[in-house]
């Protein structure tokens, strides 16, 4: 007697497979979206300290302008001196999961854009680590 069908076994073979096939692909979706997370972290940073290198060299507010870095933020702020309290500071939050080492304030002139150091700043999520550098003259490199 012939049936036609499926034995129990070669379903569960079937099912097994495209669990492992799942898994896979889940995997490198994973990495896939961690790494865009790390790239878009890097950019948002770069991309403040350009906004404040510009507004130094517009002479916003007849002021120089820097950006602080906070554990929950990325400050951008305009004066010699950071002031934590000032309302025109811009807060954009920042990606806790990511380290940020190296320099955690910089301050570019009013006029010139010069920074008043240059270095990197380094970021890092365990798999992965980028750097901002930032020159003597204010050119930005990530």
């Amino acid at each position: 007697m012939r049936s036609s069908g499926f034995s129990l076994i070669e379903i569960i073979i079937v099912v097994s497979l495209l669990s492992f096939i799942f898994s896979l692909g889940l995997a490198v979706t994973f990495r896939s979206y961690e790494s865009h997370l790390f790239n878009a972290e890097i950019d948002t940073l770069a991309n403040i300290l350009i906004k404040a290198r510009s507004n130094a060299q517009s002479n916003m507010l007849k002021s120089a302008h820097g950006v602080f870095i906070k554990e929950s933020d990325y400050i951008l702020f305009s004066g010699l001196l950071f002031d934590e309290n000032n309302s025109m500071n811009q807060k954009t939050p920042r990606n806790k999961s990511i380290a940020v080492t190296g320099m955690q304030e910089v301050i570019f002139e009013a006029v010139s854009g010069n920074p008043d150091a240059s270095g990197d700043i380094l970021l890092t999520n365990g798999n992965q680590t980028g750097s901002i550098s930032i020159s003597q003259e204010g050119r930005i490199d990530w």
